[in-house]
């Protein structure tokens, strides 16, 4: 008890200089007697208060004082020191007086205690409870304190964090917080809170009716109608939601509403266009999804309109679920767009190519991509008809055209070239040659069977680095188009043969270029006095980050094979993964760009040795 008491007016003397003590039942005058505060004199009064007046403020300005005054205090027309008293501190030794001290407020602030006691009864609570609390709190300020020290809401935390622990704890199905809060008669007090910021009141509140009447309320004004609650709660709902640290809690029960509000019902009612604001429920992408698979399949939707409203879902708080699906859906769009507005036709050979660079490769793009979303959605038989549209399309509506115009030149055409065209042949001494001739170390990265819609979506992914310039134009592949002799037609060369066995080996000026220690001796002929070097691509990624740079430094022309694409494509059991290839060769890319310019690269060329033709 003493030490508590000592505590008490310790802390009372952090605000004052003077305090007065008044023990109505003279029961503490031992007490008083005993202690020893340092710096603090201590003074009883024995009908002495006008000396004592003098003496504290005259004699002794700057001194502390503790006043003690042995039973009740007189009345304030006989009390000398009330002008003092009511100017400086006052300490009381029950224990209400004492929490207060502790929380270093002052007595009439008794209400915070007073209904309360079970709070303080716990060190940890009041401990927690004293850091919060500043001098200048109201009755309203403390109590909404003492509720976030219940629900464990952390420091500097108000109203709406402790709602957010009540819901999380709800979602746990847990209770801990609430009772305590009941345990220490805050309930009142709590329910008033909620019907003061967030208009909820209910005949026999509760925090599970509270969280119905959240998610109702926010349903209904998304939908333009007029929530039971406040602006104030709907914008709590919404940051609550938006959170991701809450989203466990809110998916949760988001997922337990669903099946006890009217929900799907009351979606199947509305037009899928009224939803576009609404993400409180994930049934509400579902029904978007459906509605707009169907309306691209059925050619009722524009593909400026679709292209809008997926972009406007992407936050939605389900969009990370269903995200596979809406890209699906939006490269169909774009494909039935673009395969609407395509001229396959060509006067020439080299107008064919430099179309096909232009806007015909967006096509094969668009298949691409629409095909790895919806295999990544595994949702085939939502997808069935607009995949069976799409693949239609693809197959008769451009590639047999496009195969048909293309072989009416080909069948025309008395050598392998198209003016304005680079050939692949020609790629060391036109493209890797451009940089040698003005003295520049160049690195060669060749992706096998990348072809030029995977290389348009590489150059927006290097573009976003936001560090690089970039271009892309084509070449024309030497004939026939396979592995080998792309290879070798990329490798300095006077005279390309194939070789005439089962084998069709690539012969570059009487060698083999076969496999990578021949092409490191092509390479090394192509022009005097460089220094060149070819290596795979998982090499020079497994190297440290010196090696790689000692690797630049000593060598001028650098060749980096990568071989997922035609790795996985090639082989019947593999080839419907190749899409997924696609994918990994552009991270892939990304990655080696990264590498080598962290080595000091500051030229890079990017290239394949063939392309392919899927149909899923």
């Amino acid at each position: 008890m003493n030490d508590r008491i000592a505590k008490g007016l310790e802390a009372a003397f952090d605000r004052h200089r003077i305090v007065f003590w008044t023990d109505a039942a003279r029961e503490l005058r031992s007490t008083f007697d005993a202690l020893e505060l340092e710096g603090i004199q201590k003074i009883a009064l024995a009908n002495d208060e006008f000396a004592v007046k003098h003496r504290v403020l005259r004699e002794e300005p700057g001194q502390r004082f503790l006043i003690y005054r042995e039973g009740p205090e007189p009345d304030r027309i006989d009390n000398w020191l009330l002008d003092i008293q009511m100017a400086h501190g006052a300490f009381k030794a029950d224990q209400a007086a004492l929490w207060l001290t502790e929380l270093g407020l002052g007595l009439e602030m008794e209400g915070v205690v007073r209904g309360h006691e079970e709070f303080f009864r716990s060190g940890r609570r009041l401990a927690q409870l004293r850091a919060m609390v500043r001098g200048d709190d109201r009755l309203e300020a403390i109590k909404l304190k003492m509720l976030v020290v219940c629900a464990k809401a952390g420091d500097g935390a108000g109203f709406d964090e402790v709602v957010e622990q009540l819901l999380a704890e709800l979602a746990n199905e847990s209770d801990d917080a609430i009772k305590l809060v009941e345990r220490v008669k805050l309930t009142d007090f709590l329910w008033q809170q909620f019907g003061r910021h967030f208009n909820y009141h209910a005949p026999n509140p509760g925090v599970g009716d509270l969280a119905i009447t959240l998610f109702k309320s926010a349903h209904s004004a998304g939908l333009g109608g007029t929530p039971q609650l406040s602006a104030e709660a709907l914008v709590f709902f919404k940051r609550w939601k938006n959170n991701r640290h809450n989203a466990p809690a809110f998916e949760k029960l988001s997922s337990d509403y669903v099946e006890v509000l009217p929900i799907r019902e009351d979606l199947a009612a509305r037009d899928f266009r009224d939803l576009m604001e609404l993400d409180t429920f994930e049934d509400v992408d579902r029904a978007i999804i459906v509605a707009l698979v169907r309306g691209v399949a059925g050619k009722t939707l524009t593909n400026a309109d679709v292209t809008a409203w997926i972009r406007q879902r992407r936050q939605s708080h389900w969009f990370e679920r269903f995200k596979d699906l809406y890209e699906a859906v939006g490269f169909a769009s774009e494909f039935q767009f673009a395969l609407s507005q395509v001229n396959l036709g060509m006067v020439s050979l080299a107008e064919g190519v430099t179309r096909y660079a232009s806007t015909w490769f967006r096509i094969d793009q668009l298949y691409r991509k629409f095909i790895w979303h919806m295999q990544r959605s595994a949702q085939a038989s939502l997808m069935a008809e607009l995949f069976e549209q799409v693949e239609n399309h693809y197959v008769n509506s451009y590639l047999l055209r496009l195969n048909d115009a293309w072989q009416v030149h080909i069948d025309a055409a008395s050598a392998w070239s198209a003016p304005g065209i680079v050939r692949q042949r020609d790629f060391y001494q036109t493209h890797v040659g451009e940089y040698r001739r003005k003295g520049q170390k160049i690195c060669v990265i060749i992706s096998d069977a990348m072809r030029y819609e995977v290389a348009d979506e590489l150059l927006g992914r290097v573009l976003e680095l936001d560090r690089y310039d970039a271009d892309l134009s084509p070449m024309l592949g030497s004939l026939p188009t396979y592995t080998q002799l792309g290879m070798a037609s990329l490798l300095p060369n006077r005279d390309l043969q194939i070789a005439d066995n089962e084998s069709s080996t690539a012969i570059v000026d009487g060698q083999s270029s076969l496999g990578l220690e021949n092409r490191k001796k092509i390479l090394a002929r192509g022009r005097e006095g460089d220094r060149t070097t070819a290596l795979m691509a998982d090499e020079l990624m497994a190297m440290p980050k010196d090696e790689c740079r000692a690797l630049f430094r000593d060598h001028d022309v650098i060749y980096v094979y990568h071989n997922r694409i035609d790795a996985i494509g090639d082989k019947p059991a593999t080839e419907e993964h190749v899409f997924d290839a696609a994918e990994d060769t552009l991270e892939a890319m990304v990655q080696l760009v990264k590498k080598l310019t962290a080595a000091n690269a500051t030229s890079l060329l990017i290239t394949a040795d063939h392309g392919f033709i899927y149909q899923h």
